[in-house]
């Protein structure tokens, strides 16, 4: 499973906008301590 959809947001203001638990989640299951992880956005 690749996708994680949650019916949660933290903030309101985008539609698209992602909790900060979802954010947590999707580094520990993508990176190891220590990656450099890159938020274009």
């Amino acid at each position: 499973m690749d996708v994680y959809k949650f019916n949660v947001q933290e903030k309101g203001v985008y539609k698209w906008q992602q909790t900060l638990p979802e954010v947590e989640r999707l580094l520990g299951d993508f990176s190891r301590p220590g990656d450099f992880v890159v938020d274009p956005c």
